[in-house]
């Protein structure tokens, strides 16, 4: 797993970005000519990104594609994989493929942000103290996003039901340095400390650099960001994007304890977007982060990438979902996405002012009448800052964990509260009762994350981490449970000597 990018830097140039995207090392580049200067440490961490753009990892798997089919969020397939996705089958001939490459993808970007750290401390005291902050803040955040990731995938749900298996049962390695031995497996609380040691580290460095947080004046990046490199904060692990992942993480645990410090970390995205978010000049860092009201959803944000926090641009992102999310398909398209009308009903409720439903479905003219999502298709109204682009974590999920914080702690008119400014964002004007019970509070964040979430990759870990038992589609009396949730680790990693 030990793949380095910077030998292979050439290959992953984003030739349609802005100049920051641009990457010109030669293949035969030794690491320590590539570290000379803060460029080289810049090219691997944008390296990084590409690499989470590809479709083993956020690209497609881990975003519109497995996990959503996973989650039942589309009919179920006639199509051999995406059938096989849906029931679960993860060694089938079909599936055990995507499993390994999701796994080695991901390792293979932590062991070059590992190859990174290690050498930034070497030449820490020559760069800039910005530059230094940023990237080491940045690679701790990749690091952390990434093993999360995996954690979510191949370990165990349910973890708030769960207390005593954290402290006993193995899950995965979490990988801090480069080393050709293997690294041991962590159990559930040395993961969980892992994840946040490096996350409160990245925290801490940001908060006083990163250009989101209007600590610094834009004079003060004129030396450090004279290539544009800071530039679109939002397709980097801004401090803003790392507290909601902190937010996500503790969530994720769901203790009494996790669940008020995931409180914390949310409730300061929340004031945050509340004060108004971050916007810059275009001559500045070319970054939006707030929301889009229902009146200002047009086609020209339908990917709604304005909200991402933290998301990934795909390149030619239309040819890869072209053959899945067609606005007329037919009986031909056998791997196409549908939902069908009755399920739309069920969702949405019959609320046609919710511009989830209104604008971000397409209802096809086919037999069944089926609802195609339009958040990523590349339609000529879409603006060229959001073209190409995967929102991997967006403000209203931030919204909805500071919800769920809330009502664990039994302020339900506040989670009320927090629903219903998404709720209003997206055009349903009437409030909630600020008088729901506990349980009516739960059932109506479970609608949110629904309605919200389509094809983002979010709600198969929402029902994993809950432990929900039935799932939309699910046969009678066929219940989730770990085997359907917990992706079995590589037949690679269980013949060097992983337990799972």
């Amino acid at each position: 797993m030990k793949k380095l990018f910077y030998p292979i830097l050439s290959l992953l140039v984003l030739t349609s970005c802005n100049d920051w995207f641009d990457v010109k090392s030669s293949s035969e580049i030794r690491k320590s000519d590539h570290y000379k200067n803060v460029q080289g440490f810049q090219q691997t961490l944008i390296g990084c990104y590409i690499a989470m753009a590809d479709a083993n990892l956020y690209g497609s798997r881990l975003s519109w594609h497995a996990t959503e089919i996973m989650a039942h969020q589309f009919e179920k397939s006639t199509d051999v994989t995406l059938r096989a996705l849906y029931e679960h089958s993860y060694r089938s001939t079909e599936t055990n493929t995507i499993f390994e490459q999701v796994w080695a993808s991901a390792y293979n970007v932590i062991v070059n942000v590992n190859d990174a750290l290690e050498a930034l401390e070497e030449r820490k005291t020559a760069f800039d103290p910005i530059d230094y902050a940023l990237l080491r803040g940045e690679f701790l955040a990749v690091r952390a996003y990434v093993h999360f990731d995996l954690l979510r995938l191949y370990g165990y749900g349910n973890w708030a039901n769960r207390k005593a298996e954290l402290d006993a049962k193995l899950t995965l390695p979490y990988v801090t340095v480069l080393s050709k031995n293997l690294t041991p497996q962590s159990t559930g609380t040395q993961f969980y400390n892992s994840l946040i040691k490096d996350i409160e580290e990245a925290a801490a460095l940001l908060k006083e650099n990163d250009p989101v947080t209007k600590l610094k004046s834009a004079a003060d990046f004129a030396v450090v960001n004279s290539d544009g490199f800071y530039r679109h904060r939002n397709l980097h692990l801004n401090y803003y994007a790392v507290r909601g992942l902190q937010a996500r993480v503790h969530q994720w645990i769901g203790s009494p304890e996790a669940m008020a410090k995931a409180l914390e970390a949310a409730t300061e995205v929340v004031e945050f977007v509340d004060k108004g978010g971050f916007t810059s000049a275009a001559n500045e860092f070319y970054t939006t982060i707030n929301f889009i009201t229902s009146d200002k959803l047009t086609s020209a944000v339908y990917n709604l990438f304005p909200e991402a926090l933290f998301g990934v641009q795909v390149q030619e992102l239309e040819s890869k979902i072209k053959s899945f999310f067609i606005p007329e398909f037919n009986s031909e398209n056998s791997v196409a996405f549908q939902i069908l009308p009755d399920r739309v009903n069920q969702i949405y409720e019959s609320q046609n002012t919710d511009v989830r439903f209104s604008k971000l479905l397409h209802q096809s003219s086919s037999t069944t009448r089926g609802y195609v999502p339009m958040k990523f298709t590349q339609q000529e109204e879409l603006s060229q800052d959001n073209r190409n682009r995967l929102s991997l974590l967006r403000i209203p999920e931030v919204y909805y964990i500071a919800a769920e914080a809330q009502l664990a702690q039994g302020a339900t008119t506040e989670a009320v509260k927090l629903l219903n400014v998404v709720r209003q964002k997206r055009g349903l004007f009437t409030p909630l009762d600020s008088n729901l019970s506990a349980e009516e509070v739960k059932k109506e964040i479970e609608k949110e994350y629904t309605k919200e979430f389509i094809a983002e990759g979010v709600m198969f870990f929402y029902h994993k981490r809950l432990g929900t038992e039935t799932l939309y589609g699910n046969a009678d009396g066929e219940k989730m449970d770990d085997k359907r949730y917990v992706v079995p680790f590589p037949y690679f990693e269980l013949q060097s000597g992983r337990v799972q």
